[in-house]
């Protein structure tokens, strides 16, 4: 153990090897679709379009006159 108390060590269980979790659309290693990782800024602005989109609609819905 060195004096500095920041400093990482051997400690702890070793690294399992890399396994996807069941049902996370990988083949063969590689993402089967991954469109945050290109452009995120896309999967963002849909988001928000499809959350105003539900509010218009629950507008329309929940008026009374």
């Amino acid at each position: 153990m060195s004096g500095d108390p920041h400093t990482p060590t051997a400690a702890g269980p070793e690294p399992a090897a890399h396994t996807s979790p069941p049902g996370s659309a990988m083949f063969d290693g590689a993402p089967a679709s991954a469109p945050s990782t290109e452009r995120p800024e896309l999967v963002v602005g849909a988001a928000f379009a499809g959350g105003l989109l539900a509010a218009l609609i629950l507008k329309r819905l929940g008026s009374h006159d």
